[in-house]
């Protein structure tokens, strides 16, 4: 897979030089990886919307065999304005030889996942569609590589997933709070929208809400 990005991906999309890198490790045990732009947004703004040991966590997973994490939003954000880097991306894919995931990671208010209406009473669409169209684009723009195809057409397994860290209480207003404070089960929130379902190529969609662990 990543010798496929680098080499049948570039040609592809007619991309010549050897300066593209794709960034990516290999682990097992716990892996965690968090929400990068939210957690650079906070820090900016000096707020504090987590707390302790867990500050930077917004997706953990536990596996008991390697796997290897692609920082796909920024290979293909090396691209810029040409054709291999247009369209929304998703933060990772993860692959194994059995499995490959496709993530993207949100730390943030759960009324935001939602459809909503903005100040200006705009119909906004929420994260969850949002990621869904990231996922997809992502899956789509390697899957018209016909060596890549190859390859995502070998794995038995293929998910997109959002990972989700919701603003711990202290960190909210009063008013966000107590939106916050009634149990609820997000799982049941989706299925009942429709949205807890397959997204094309047969790409089963989940969602994994921090501080639940994805077992690989």
């Amino acid at each position: 897979m990543i010798a496929a990005l680098k080499k049948d991906f570039l040609e592809y999309y007619g991309l010549t030089g050897t300066n593209y890198q794709v960034s990516f490790y290999s682990g097992s045990g716990i892996i965690v990886e968090h929400d990068k732009k939210a957690c650079r947004e906070c820090k900016k703004a000096g707020k504090q919307q987590c707390s302790g040991e867990n500050e930077e966590q917004t997706f953990i997973i536990q596996t008991g065999n390697d796997i290897n994490i692609v920082d796909i939003e920024s290979f293909l954000n090396q691209f810029g304005g040409r054709k291999a880097g247009m369209g929304k991306k998703c933060d990772l894919m993860i692959f194994n030889e059995n499995k490959i995931v496709f993530a993207d990671m949100y730390c943030g208010n759960r009324k935001n996942l939602f459809s909503h209406k903005n100040n200006l009473e705009n119909e906004v669409p929420g994260k969850i569609a949002h990621a869904r169209k990231q996922i997809t684009e992502t899956f789509e723009k390697l899957y018209n590589v016909p060596a890549l195809k190859i390859i995502m057409n070998s794995f038995d397994a293929k998910e997109g997933l959002l990972a989700i860290r919701e603003k711990e209480f202290s960190a909210l207003g009063n008013n966000e709070a107590s939106q916050n404070i009634e149990v609820f089960s997000l799982v049941s929130d989706l299925m009942s929208r429709g949205l807890y379902s397959m997204l094309d190529h047969n790409v089963r969609f989940k969602l994994v809400r921090y501080p639940e662990i994805y077992e690989w």
